[in-house]
Formats: structure tokens, C-alpha cells, sequence
């Protein structure tokens, strides 16, 4: 049997979204957040602002900024424990994309030395 994968989205419909809030903000346009939607969908266990940061369409500040958006829209203001916990989330998206640009670049390094690139 498959099992499939659940990725939950939100509705396109819903101003506070975290891709929509980011086309309002100028971060993305609708035709590319469409696009990363559909690739969005491939991946399992990922919010979409952490797949956003890991693609490279958006930074961990900006993200950090449309979390707190997001969160002032729908709880009629911030906390400040909110801001610390979408500060940790920001830090430990850049995190998993440093260590996967380092693999990259160890990788890509140790290919070229095979070949005696240097």
C-alpha cells in the first residue's frame, strides 16, 4: 500500500497566509509563489515559510517578519514570546541552510580535487 504524504497548505483565500502575506510585502510574486506551492507540495513535514527560507525565495529576517505579521493579524497583536519563538524558528531555518550549502560545497570541493581541478 502507499501511504501518502500530508503537507497541509493553507487556503489560497486567506489573507494572513504566510505566501500571501508575502506578495503583499513584495517578497514574491503571485506567479512565484504559486510555483513554490507546487513544488511545496513534494515535500512532507516542512511549514512553507521554512521551505520558502530553504529554497532561497526568502530570507530567515524576512520570514521572521511575516510570522510576526501573520500572528499580529490574527491574534490582534504580538507577544513577546512570540517574537522570541519566530526568532528561533528564523535561526534554525539558516541553520539547516548553511548545512546544506556546506555539504554542497564539501562535495563539489572533493569532486574537483578527483578530477584535479583546483
Amino acid at each position: 500500500m502507499f501511504k501518502h504524504k500530508k503537507v497541509h497548505t493553507p487556503p489560497a483565500d486567506d489573507p494572513t497566509s504566510i505566501g500571501n502575506l508575502a506578495v503583499k510585502e513584495g517578497y514574491l510574486t503571485r506567479e512565484k509563489l504559486s510555483a513554490i506551492i507546487n513544488e511545496f507540495h513534494k515535500h512532507a513535514g516542512v511549514m512553507l515559510g521554512q521551505f520558502m527560507v530553504e529554497c532561497g525565495s526568502l530570507s530567515p529576517e524576512k520570514l521572521v517578519l511575516l510570522l510576526l505579521k501573520q500572528k499580529a493579524a490574527r491574534n490582534g497583536g504580538v507577544e513577546h514570546e512570540q517574537v522570541m519563538e519566530a526568532m528561533a524558528l528564523a535561526t534554525s531555518v539558516q541553520h539547516r541552510v548553511d548545512i546544506q550549502v556546506d555539504r554542497f560545497v564539501s562535495t563539489t570541493l572533493a569532486a574537483a580535487a578527483k578530477v584535479g581541478i583546483k
